[in-house]
């Protein structure tokens, strides 16, 4: 088949001349570059095309090569959505999405099947690169609540950001720490509303430490579904959800106010976390980092009905 082959749909600012194998421009991640090359590397045809996604649907079906796209909701039997998975070097490719759109969602997970000792060891290096601050001086008591950015990312939310907060004042026993993402203090509105809350609730304090210095300090972080949860795996703090995400399984999730009564005024139950973290990325996730990058994404190609090596042929 002439056109089989594999076309990355990036940003502009990613391509040096769009429409051929490169080159890429020192802003595109590493995971792209090394994709492109490898697949190369083992006669892949591959080029790149700037991404639109107003046209990429009729893109796509004028064709008959295979599309990644980088990130978007794109669904298509010949495309799969590229996106960071929260933790560098993850990465999601994915026919259903990235992030909390991903088929990771979907899934089970089973702690029992998986060797303790690699899970372990996976976790242990993860830690030695992502944990690199000493833990915040806060009650070991204290609740972290995360307020994100309030975008599309937070839907569905089961809660809004309010409702949860105002739940948590009313039921956690201890100190309430607030961490606001840097858009939300330049909404007068929410700060107005927040100032309000302290008056009301001495428990409640506004923090501005580093959040990765705050997971680790804190007794149980609460939040829509922000992707510092699986940072907060890394220091095995439980975690509550109050919207949809991928990476549920291990999370607490409340999908009304009084359920999320009844999950704080609760012990925190234990949690395999190491196992988990091994099966959501090194399991569910490509490593940019990865020897066996190319060989990875042409398998999750052909397990998409795509027989890449048979079209080139063909």
């Amino acid at each position: 088949m002439s056109d089989a082959g594999v076309v990355f749909h990036l940003p502009e600012n990613w391509i040096a001349r769009a429409g051929g194998d490169g080159p890429l421009t020192q802003a595109c991640p590493e995971f792209y570059a090394r994709a492109l090359a490898g697949l190369s590397q083992q006669r892949v045809p591959v080029s790149t095309a700037v991404l639109d996604r107003d046209a990429l649907r009729d893109q796509v079906e004028a064709d008959n090569r295979f599309h990644i796209v980088h990130e978007g909701a794109l669904r298509h039997e010949r495309a799969m959505i590229a996106a960071p998975a929260y933790v560098a070097p993850f990465w999601h490719l994915d026919a259903s999405g990235g992030r909390r759109c991903s088929s990771i969602a979907g899934k089970t997970f089973q702690a029992h099947p998986i060797d303790k000792t690699r899970a372990i060891n996976f976790f242990n290096a993860m830690r030695q690169v992502r944990v690199v601050q000493d833990p915040a001086e806060v009650a070991p008591d204290s609740l972290l609540v995360l307020f994100q950015k309030p975008n599309a990312t937070l839907a569905p939310a089961y809660l809004d950001r309010f409702e949860m907060l105002e739940t948590a004042l009313a039921h956690w026993s201890g100190p309430v720490l607030l961490r606001l993402h840097p858009e939300a203090r330049k909404d007068q509105a929410v700060m107005d509303r927040i100032t309000t809350l302290q008056d009301a609730h001495p428990n409640l304090a506004l923090t501005e430490a580093h959040i990765t210095a705050l997971l680790p300090a804190v007794a149980r972080v609460l939040s829509v579904n922000s992707g510092m949860t699986l940072e907060a795996y890394l220091h095995r703090t439980p975690a509550i959800l109050c919207g949809k995400a991928d990476f549920h399984h291990i999370a607490e999730v409340a999908r009304s106010t009084e359920a999320l009564e009844e999950i704080l005024k609760a012990p925190a139950p234990g949690r395999a976390t190491a196992k988990y973290l091994y099966w959501y990325f090194a399991q569910n996730c490509l490593s940019a980092n990865a020897y066996d990058l190319p060989e990875q994404i042409v398998r999750r190609i052909h397990a998409q009905g795509y027989e890449i090596y048979d079209l080139i042929l063909s």
